[in-house]
């Protein structure tokens, strides 16, 4: 198998670490908006609910042994850049 199988298969954890490592502002949005492109079509429920999609029933299934299917993690320090352009959708935020 490769990596496109398992994300369509919905057997993937997938890990995007350092966004605020990304140091210009523009740049960082633009990766902010395939994040949140590849979210919206790759992490869903198994059915079919994504991050920005209904609010209640994002939350009521945002337990990952709940809501089966891909995962997401995205790392950045809150207080280097985050604010400037976090990502949308409805993400838990851990600090």
């Amino acid at each position: 198998y490769a990596l496109q199988d398992y994300i369509k298969q919905g057997q993937s954890l997938i890990i995007f670490d350092g966004l605020d490592e990304i140091p210009v502002s523009d740049q960082r949005s633009k990766i902010i908006n395939i994040v949140e492109k590849f979210v919206d079509v790759n992490v869903q429920t198994p059915t079919g609910v994504s991050a920005f999609d209904n609010v209640y029933l994002s939350k009521l299934l945002d337990v990952p042994s709940r809501s089966g299917g891909n995962q997401l993690i995205v790392t950045s320090h809150i207080l280097v850049g985050y604010h400037a352009a976090p990502l949308a959708g409805q993400f838990d935020r851990w600090i």
